[in-house]
This record gives C-alpha cells, structure tokens and sequence, in this order.
C-alpha cells in the first residue's frame, strides 16, 4: 500500500545537531546584551538588567518574560550558561570566602580578646555594614552587582576596627579597676576623635569614584558607593549600639559569674564615683 495511507507527511525546517546534557536534548540560544538611550544618553544592558527582563524580579515583585516558565512549559528548564553562569559561579566563591573572612575574624578576635563572647559583640558592626550598603545603592541607584559582594566580603574585615578599638578600650579601663560604665564613658570620650577621623579619611579617599561620571568608573562605582556608605552606617550605630550591647552582655555574664571583671555596681553608684575628676586624674598622671 502507498506510504501515505500510512502516514502524514510535512516539511519542516530541522535541526542538523542534536545535542544532549544528561542523557537530555539541549537547545543553546547565544546573544549579547544591547543598548538603551536614557535621557539622551546610550547605555548597554548589563546581565543583571536581562535577566530581570526575562525572568522577573521576585524581591520587586516584577514579572519577566519567562516568568514561571516551567509551569507553563511542564517538561522543560531554562539554565544559564557564559556571563550569566560566571558570574553565579563568582557569587557562589564570594560567599564561601564571606564565611572564611567571617570565621578568622572570629578567631582573631578572640584570641586577641581572650573571650568567646567578646568577638561577638564587636561583630554585630558587620550587619550594620549591610545595611548601610543596601541604603547607598537605593541612594544611588545602583544595582546590586559582583563589584558590591566584594565590597561586603571587604567590609567585614573594615567595620570591626572601631567596635575593636571601642572595647579593647573598656577591657583595658576595667582591667585598671574602673567599673563597667565609666569605662564606657571614657571609652566614648577618648576613642570618638580617632574613630570619626578613621572613617572620614577612608570614605573621602572614595570619593573621586563616588562622584565620577567617566564610564571608566561606572564598574567600580558600586565598590566605592558599598564601601563608603557600609562603612559610615556601620560607625554611626557603632558609636551608640556597641556600648549598650557590651553593657548588656556583662551584665548577663556577670550574674552568672562567667566573666573575668569582678566589680559590677549600678549605674547611679558609678555616677556617684563623679568620673570627671577621675578622667582628670588620669590625664595628670
């Protein structure tokens, strides 16, 4: 019988390759990103822009092209393969280097300390740090990209220097037989002019990037703005939060009698010690 009564036959453009992942058929689509003009000035797409173009922002509550492709496709996955997958696989190694930075920070900390608890308290800068960061780029208007994680990963090893020096101060005061809130105070007194001056010098040093409008700073624009705007959130609050963050966890450990410092008297007995002549006393000496 005639092969037509056996089938239906039509012509149709095919593939000349097949090409299979695990066992899978594969389809690669390669392209570039392109160009936009934005108030009368031409900017190229960076990866981030297209794939929140093509797949949605979830934190924006944004929907892409491809917006829950597989539901909609039921047997098919999109992966991402050049920039894309370099930049994952450059994400993925700044996080694990995040935690490794946080891990000796912690270690450098309490050796240098002689506490578990110590390190602690002077790493709570580092969440302030993020937040600062994430308020600069919506300052900014910048997007989060490779350039900001490494400012993060950087930032961590910055922002513990002030709340370093803060309690190092208050350890070294208290050793000396002052109690718990004079050394504070002293702490705050004699340590600000450093701390702020500290901060000041390493912010304007980035300044330059921050206020540059050349496309040859465009890259490294968000380093400069995470940096400086991490570092100032993070000094700000270290000023005020740090301080109170120590004076609870003493109090705390001090109850238990888990802590090398003896003397543990209230507020208004250390008020009472008038701190100002005992300052004075120290200067004379």
């Amino acid at each position: 019988s005639p092969l037509k009564e056996l089938a239906e036959f039509r012509i149709t453009s095919g593939y000349s390759v097949i090409e299979h992942r695990d066992e899978k058929r594969l389809i690669t689509i390669t392209a570039a990103t392109g160009v936009y003009n934005i108030n009368g000035k031409t900017k190229r797409r960076n990866p981030d822009e297209v794939t929140e173009i093509l797949m949605g922002n979830k934190l924006l509550k944004k929907e892409g092209v491809f917006s829950n492709f597989t539901g909609r496709f039921p047997g098919y996955r999109l992966e991402y393969g050049g920039v894309k997958e370099e930049q994952t696989k450059s994400y993925r190694s700044l996080y694990l280097a995040f935690v490794v930075a946080l891990i000796l920070v912690y270690t450098i900390l309490a050796t240098q300390f002689n506490s578990w608890v110590q390190p602690l308290i002077v790493m709570t800068t580092i969440p302030f740090s993020i937040i600062g960061v994430i308020l600069g780029l919506l300052i900014t208007n910048l997007p989060f990209s490779l350039m900001t994680l490494v400012a993060v990963v950087a930032l961590a090893g910055v922002v513990v220097n002030d709340s370093l020096v803060l309690v190092d101060f208050v350890n070294k005061e208290r050793e000396s037989g002052t109690d718990r809130w004079n050394s504070l105070i002293d702490a705050g007194a004699t340590r600000l002019r450093p701390i702020l001056l500290t901060t000041i010098t390493t912010i304007a040093g980035f300044m330059p990037m921050i206020l540059s409008h050349s496309s040859a700073a465009m890259d490294w624009k968000p380093m400069a703005v995470s940096i400086a705007f991490g570092l100032a959130f993070a000094t700000t609050l270290t000023l005020f939060v740090i301080p109170v963050i120590y004076s609870m966890v003493d109090d705390f450990f001090g109850k238990l009698k888990l802590t090398r410092f003896e003397e543990h008297i209230s507020f208004k007995e250390a008020m009472a010690k008038k701190p100002c002549e005992t300052i004075t006393e120290k200067k004379s000496d």
